[in-house]
């Protein structure tokens, strides 16, 4: 008889063992990339927000695998580790784990939507490397069937699914190394993943010039 597990909070101990490389603290603590963007190195202050978020994140098991709390604290404390080691991010990782995105996973359709996921086997989520990472199906008549071969692909596809909160996606994701967990993916799938990934952005824009415009339009002496 299958045994559901619940999962009421994160289990970074289970991260600590998919993810055992040390953090590297001279690049962005979030994504443990080297980019062309500048590294940001906040106050304390910003370092209380920054960990509070991510542990929000971690109670609605929305929080990346890539991502090890457990790498965040030697022993003297988070704050503590974050400071002495003068922690810094990209502003573009940053932003992934601000208050407005923490606030759309809050709902309770998205509180749900997460667990239910975080509630699937081990055993579902070694499935990419012989499905497809997007629809879960294997080699299809008509579809051309890809294995990941590029180094940027891993890093590309995991940062624009934290974007649009893409919960059912990331959590199938241990690294952004594709090719080491031996990605598959069909073409077309991957196709109609791009483009809702341009449908959101131009969402987000749309949205950033209501914004803008009702910011303006309150600056406006009457």
């Amino acid at each position: 008889m299958n045994k559901r597990r619940k999962v009421e909070v994160a289990d970074t101990t289970e991260w600590l063992s998919v993810t055992a490389m040390p953090m590297n603290w001279d690049m962005c603590i979030l994504c443990q990339m080297q980019t062309v963007e500048p590294l940001m190195c906040p106050t304390p202050a910003g370092y209380t927000t920054l960990i509070n978020n991510l542990s929000k994140f971690a109670e609605l098991n929305a929080l990346p695998r890539s991502i090890n709390l457990d790498n965040f604290g030697d022993g003297s404390g988070v704050l503590a580790t974050l400071t002495k080691n003068n922690a810094k991010y990209h502003k573009v990782c940053r932003n992934k784990y601000d208050e407005q995105k923490l606030g759309r996973l809050s709902t309770p359709m998205s509180v749900s939507h997460c667990a239910l996921i975080n509630t699937r086997s081990s055993s579902n989520l070694s499935d990419i490397r012989t499905c497809c990472i997007f629809c879960d199906t294997g080699p299809t008549l008509g579809k051309i069937f890809i294995s990941a071969r590029t180094k940027e692909i891993g890093p590309k596809i995991h940062t624009q699914a934290v974007e649009m909160q893409d919960t059912k996606l990331l959590v199938k994701l241990a690294s952004t190394d594709f090719i080491a967990l031996e990605v598959k993916y069909h073409n077309e799938c991957y196709t109609c993943f791009r483009n809702s990934y341009r449908s959101h952005q131009r969402a987000m824009g749309r949205s950033e010039m209501i914004l803008t415009d009702l910011r303006m339009v309150r600056s406006c002496p009457n």
